[in-house]
């Protein structure tokens, strides 16, 4: 493994998961993000994941893979969110291209969107049986499910590198850390990929180009 390959972080907080993505993410860093998913996929009601990807340094059509896969297991069951902190404009030109963008939430930096992960669910839980905050149903335990294509959150607006703009969401204020009791993993080497959720092949066809941040 060279001193650039991927290294892959995760950070298990109350309310969701963090995985943080640093280094150089192409082919053979995408089984084990893949599989990184998957061990965690049931760390947090929903689950929600949160991507930190701003140190990634180098990534192609592999980063692309590996979130349509996650997508996937989503909208298979109606439950779970996917957001990206603060992701790089590059990303977010290219998601947008192939059709994906519409499925992830787009968010600020990390710890704001922890913190108003843990907010939304400490209204959720003074509301009592109210409607879940943030959009989405209430599935199990008041955590929103997936939401179909069209009620989808975005981020506020932003243009890509080369001028694509994305719709807007606006977040709630900026929060402290909100990170107590979480636990955090560092990624231990090559996992397999998960064969199961990758033979279910995409609707859309992923080019592979590089797409250097």
């Amino acid at each position: 493994m060279s001193a650039r390959a991927v290294r892959i972080d995760t950070i298990r907080h109350v309310h969701c998961t963090v995985l943080r993505a640093s280094g150089e993410l192409d082919h053979s860093g995408r089984a084990r993000l893949s599989a990184r998913i998957q061990e965690v996929w049931d760390w947090s009601e929903g689950p929600i994941l949160v991507f930190d990807l701003a140190d990634l340094v180098f990534y192609d059509s592999s980063l692309v893979g590996a979130l349509a896969v996650a997508l996937q297991r989503v909208q298979a069951t109606r439950s779970g969110r996917i957001i990206l902190a603060n992701p790089p404009d590059r990303l977010v030109t290219v998601l947008e291209r192939t059709g994906l963008l519409r499925y992830v939430e787009l968010s600020g930096g990390v710890q704001e969107t922890v913190a108003e992960i843990v907010l939304a669910a400490e209204r959720r839980r003074r509301e009592g049986a109210g409607g879940a905050p943030m959009g989405g149903r209430a599935g199990a335990g008041g955590v929103p499910e997936a939401r179909p294509a069209a009620d989808d959150a975005s981020v506020k607006g932003r243009s890509g590198a080369d001028g694509a703009s994305v719709k807007g969401r606006a977040g709630s204020g900026s929060a402290s850390q909100a990170g107590s009791g979480s636990v955090s993993q560092a990624d231990s080497g090559g996992a397999p990929e998960d064969e199961g959720h990758g033979a279910r092949s995409s609707r859309i066809v992923l080019p592979y180009l590089p797409y250097p941040r």
